[in-house]
């Protein structure tokens, strides 16, 4: 086992979701979807979002094989890639903080986290290379599954980055709104990064679906963090090629974290725990959200080029009022955050030091364990014939051994 369990978690209802991820980015999206693999809930489908999404879609579908699930699909969805000028970029994220660095910067410029996805392109290679992502794109398939959903039978979206993917769905097909319950890793200024890089995204979704929200308020209120000394214990118990592959890429991170954290907050996988185990939300919080910052959809000009945590943006860029009917609802408390705490770290570390067998490398183990069970079924045809050829006096003449 990898994780505690209680009968509270033993007898969670299944839900369908969606994974929406800009895995790559740092380490915590990585430990939701290994959490979601080790959960009693699988996602319908993995779509991922922000800066080169096709390497992020080949990063989830590798840590899904290593897993143990190579059917569930991934699909690639918005974002920029390395190539795409500066200026696409900041279309789609205004609020994007220079010191993060952009994926194609000017000259002098920093550049974004360039070692993201360098651990698993190393240790896999052309495996890597060869993870098979869906052709059809994120948003297109959000908006032809949610269809199939009803206001009544929602399809949650368990959102751990920006919301483009969601945002270009309900443009395809507006009518799905009613059909979704959203689970964002969101916020307020200024440390809502997923929601205020791209406030005009966010409008577009927060204005229309059923909305639970978790915040970095909560997750630092209830200690939701692995230590520096916990990462340093899990390395040293980590021995497979994924785990030591998975290291790296968290280490990596944690070279390019711009505010020099020396925890890494559990923020992804602690918003995908509780999409799965609502029952352990005791608080929420309705809120009426707004972005101020926005004139007909668009940022407005005096706002621009400026970093979502700009003290200067507060209440400008968004606010947020009570407002019991809303369909906002930020989680305020929860219960039981040690327990939580405890089983997301434990399914976290249980898959890294474990020592399995790769599921990417077993088609050949496979091959053989096929050849080997035919070669037996041949064996035994030979036999049964060479035995019933025999006259039946010379086989009751045979001594039958007594069991």
């Amino acid at each position: 086992m990898f994780r505690q369990t209680n009968v509270k978690e033993q007898n969670a209802q299944p839900i369908d979701y969606i994974f929406d991820t800009d895995i790559g980015n740092d380490f915590d999206d990585t430990g939701a979807l290994i959490l979601a693999m080790h959960s009693h809930s699988k996602p319908l489908a993995v779509t991922t979002v922000h800066t080169e999404p096709m390497k992020k879609a080949k990063i989830a579908k590798l840590v899904m094989s290593e897993c143990g699930f190579t059917s569930i699909p991934v699909y690639a969805g918005i974002g920029c890639t390395r190539q795409d000028p500066k200026e696409k970029f900041l279309q789609q994220n205004p609020f994007f903080p220079a010191r993060f660095g952009f994926p194609n910067p000017d000259q002098g410029e920093k550049k974004w986290h360039d070692k993201q996805a360098q651990a698993y392109e190393g240790e896999y290679g052309q495996e890597f290379d060869k993870m098979k992502i869906e052709k059809e794109s994120a948003s297109e398939f959000i908006a032809k599954i949610a269809k199939k959903y009803s206001s009544s039978n929602k399809l949650t979206i368990v959102a751990i980055g920006p919301l483009h993917n969601i945002s270009a769905a309900l443009e395809l097909d507006p009518s799905i709104a009613n059909n979704i319950k959203l689970v964002s890793m969101g916020g307020l200024h200024p440390k809502g990064y997923n929601w205020l890089i791209s406030p005009q995204v966010s409008e577009k979704v927060l204005s229309k679906v059923e909305t639970v929200v978790i915040t970095s308020d909560l997750i630092a209120k209830n200690n939701f963090f692995i230590s520096a000394e916990e990462l340093a214990k899990i390395i040293e118990k980590t021995h497979s090629k994924f785990g030591k592959t998975v290291i790296k890429d968290w280490k990596n991170w944690h070279q390019a974290d711009y505010f020099g954290k020396s925890n890494t907050n559990l923020y992804d996988p602690v918003t995908l725990f509780l999409a799965l185990h609502p029952e352990y939300i005791s608080a929420t919080e309705s809120m009426r959200v707004q972005f101020p910052c926005l004139m007909n959809g668009k940022v407005q000009p005096k706002f621009m080029n400026r970093p979502y945590f700009d003290p200067e943006l507060k209440g400008t860029i968004i606010s947020a009022t009570e407002d019991k009917q809303s369909q906002i609802r930020f989680v305020t408390k929860v219960n039981s955050p040690e327990y939580i705490r405890t089983n997301v770290v434990s399914a976290i570390t249980g898959r890294l030091t474990q020592m399995p067998k790769p599921l990417l490398h077993q088609r050949f183990s496979n091959r053989k364990i096929g050849l080997c069970i035919g070669i037996a079924a041949v064996g035994i045809g030979l036999f049964a014939r060479r035995m019933l050829s025999q006259p039946v006096g010379k086989l009751s003449a045979t001594p039958v051994a007594k069991l």
